[in-house]
């Protein structure tokens, strides 16, 4: 594999729960949510997937659409499907539920890679946010492999069996997720202009609870 390319996977196979309704269609503008985060991955990897729970449910060109291999296991399921899928060993992961993409974020974090580390997350004091995380495949995909067949769907173990590097990150950086309908009315309020040069930007975010 090459060692200096990179996939982006965009994890939206999840049962939205908390919020009400399917998260991974929510309009931001005139595009989904999802296709913003596509533009975005694209600046940075070579390779962009998405996870989801129906074949050609976005039908976005160029982006190939994975399902679970171990159903209804959580985002660990998610994690595993994509690493079994990608070309590349360099694996940045993001939630479908976080529009404000925080690239810059995530440069730091495919960084920790390179200097050794398995994988890697943002931290905020006591806060750390899994679902925005670079990985290193090669040890991650066994490990997530053997817990998955134990029955064992905990994101946070998963990353403690990984030599995991955690990188510090101030309150405006550390990314949020849409879980409420609230939080997405509140998020729409607060951005509706300029929608591509937000994400492009990675500066852009508004407070919000992490799953």
């Amino acid at each position: 594999m090459n060692a200096t390319k990179i996939t982006a996977i965009i994890l939206a196979g999840g049962k939205s729960s908390r919020f009400g309704a399917d998260k991974t269609t929510l309009p931001w503008g005139n595009r989904l949510i999802i296709h913003h985060l596509v533009d975005v991955c694209k600046q940075f990897a070579d390779e962009v997937l998405i996870i989801s729970n129906q074949q050609n449910k976005f039908a976005i060109k160029g982006v190939r659409e994975i399902s679970d291999v171990f159903k209804e296991k959580g985002p660990l399921g998610g994690f595993h499907a994509g690493m079994e899928a990608a070309r590349y060993d360099k694996i940045f992961f993001t939630a479908c539920d976080m529009p404000l993409f925080n690239l810059e974020l995530a440069q730091k974090l495919l960084a920790q890679l390179d200097q050794g580390a398995e994988a890697a997350i943002p931290r905020h004091g006591e806060r750390t946010e899994p679902l925005f995380s670079a990985i290193f495949r090669p040890a991650a995909l066994s490990t997530a492999t053997t817990m998955l067949q134990q029955d064992n769907r905990r994101l946070m173990d998963f990353f403690r069996q990984l030599n995991t590097s955690y990188v510090e990150c101030q309150e405006e950086d550390f990314q949020f997720n849409l879980n409420r309908q609230e939080d997405y009315q509140a998020f729409l309020a607060a951005n509706t202009t300029n929608l591509s040069s937000i994400l492009s930007s990675g500066k852009g975010n508004t407070k919000g609870e992490t799953q």
